[in-house]
């Protein structure tokens, strides 16, 4: 199985796991408020709909979709909340059903890809591979808040691996979308998995080191827990700082969560 492949079978298991958790919600459910205030469940998913579409459409139009997400980021209001507006009198189980075909749709799609290809997106291009690994931390973000709305643990799997990664890599990212500098001194997580096998992410040099499990890291990263609800260990002042403005999403930086003992 080639990474690309690899991949896409991360993320229609990890669709396939939300969906599962979906497809049993009542009307009420869905029209829960999630931590990510004022978005609803149905929210959520509405979300995730979008983007698949979206996703899809760089691939198969890419002039089409440039001319659209330029109109987009013209715009005063973020695409998130338009998205979020346009979407919020749809049914509940038609949101189900066209987030249940547009990721089955997108996930074929990516299937025909050359793993070479680069893809436009809303931010800078980024190439098929990217894209995958983007959308599985976008399903296991959302999936996160629902989770929590429903009063569930989150998903834990090996897929975290790819989201550790993302985040490493996203780490010049973090400090650009925070106006800050770039420290010069490399960083490595070393992170226990969800099956108990230690991951080491970084070089191998580095002597700022963040270590817990990839669970903790992850939820940090996605901006869904606060470090002080994790049991995160910094080695130093830099790998600390990372933490508290870590982030995976594209765009500028979220909110975040404020400790539970502050809420």
């Amino acid at each position: 199985m080639s990474l690309l492949e690899g991949l896409v079978e991360d993320l229609r298991v990890e669709s396939e796991e939300l969906l599962m958790v979906l497809e049993h919600l009542d009307e009420g459910q869905w029209e829960e408020l999630t931590a990510a205030t004022p978005w609803t469940i149905k929210d959520q998913v509405a979300h995730l709909a979008f983007f698949d579409d979206q996703q899809r459409l760089a691939i198969v139009d890419p002039a089409v979709f440039g001319a659209g997400a330029r109109q987009a980021l013209s715009l005063s209001t973020s695409l998130v909340d338009v998205a979020r507006d346009t979407y919020a009198g749809e049914e509940a189980g038609e949101v189900f059903e066209w987030f249940e075909t547009s990721r089955a749709d997108l996930l074929h799609t990516f299937k025909q890809c050359d793993s070479r290809q680069r893809l436009e997106w809303f931010g800078p291009s980024m190439s098929v591979a990217s894209a995958v690994t983007a959308r599985l931390m976008e399903t296991w973000t959302h999936g996160v808040d629902i989770s929590d709305t429903l009063g569930r643990p989150p998903s834990a799997s090996d897929r975290l691996r790819h989201i550790v990664r993302l985040a490493h890599r996203a780490r010049p990212f973090a400090y650009a979308s925070h106006g800050k500098e770039l420290p010069p001194t490399p960083l490595r997580f070393e992170l226990l998995s969800p099956t108990g096998e230690l991951w080491s992410e970084g070089e191998e040099e580095a002597t700022s080191v963040v270590v817990g499990s990839a669970l903790d890291l992850c939820l940090v990263a996605t901006q869904r827990r606060h470090v002080l609800d994790t049991e995160l260990v910094c080695s130093d002042i830099a790998a600390a700082e990372w933490l508290g403005i870590a982030q995976t999403f594209a765009g500028p930086p979220g909110p975040g969560r404020s400790p539970r003992e502050q809420r």
